[in-house]
């Protein structure tokens, strides 16, 4: 399928390799990438079954999944939660807010093997959070984020560290996992979770 399910309903269903527009109803099919690559295999990630979970393999350079806007609120706290398992140990993104060239919010990264945040909040302004919470290749690593308007606290297999912020993000956007232009996710991803609360 092309559509990652919500229990939110479908104004927060995700889209896999395409026009989010085209899963929700709302919306238009305004380019999401500035260097989308050309050509490409296919834009979706795949469907594996391992055992008795379901997970979605990005391989293949241009692999993407979208969630519509607001799905990471701009001005409500939220609780991200996923599983990764990369499968190079290269910096690579993990999700980006954003539209084209331009990141609107929270971005997430693994650069020399640590989960690496950026924010970009409603005066323009770009916060990096660098973190000592290592993602190794080959394994599963349980990814949490938590914003509350005082603080944005990354963690990794349940360890954390808390960084300050208190501002809304810059502008509603797309939540992107999967690639961001010239960079592109090498992994799994399985059991994607996000409330609008800090948990």
């Amino acid at each position: 399928g092309a559509v990652l399910l919500s229990p939110a309903g479908r104004p927060f269903w995700a889209t896999l390799g395409g026009y989010v527009d085209t899963t929700t109803g709302v919306g238009n099919a305004y380019p999401l990438f500035a260097n989308y690559p050309n050509p490409v295999r296919h834009a979706s990630p795949e469907w594996v079954q391992a055992g008795e979970e379901t997970l979605l393999r990005f391989r293949d350079e241009g692999n993407f999944l979208i969630l519509p806007r607001e799905t990471l609120p701009r001005r409500a706290s939220f609780t991200l939660e996923c599983e990764i398992r990369p499968e190079t140990a290269g910096d690579q993104p993990i999700l980006v807010g954003g539209i084209r060239e331009r990141q609107h919010g929270l971005a997430l990264r693994i650069v020399n093997g640590c989960l690496q945040a950026s924010f970009v909040d409603q005066d323009f302004q770009s916060h990096l959070f660098t973190s000592s919470l290592a993602i190794p290749a080959g394994e599963w690593s349980r990814v949490k984020v938590r914003y509350d308007f005082q603080s944005l606290t990354l963690s990794v297999n349940g360890k954390e560290e808390a960084f300050p912020l208190s501002l809304p993000a810059n502008n509603v956007s797309y939540g992107i996992i999967g690639g961001w232009n010239q960079k592109w996710f090498q992994g799994d991803l399985r059991k994607l979770r996000i409330v609008h609360q800090a948990e």
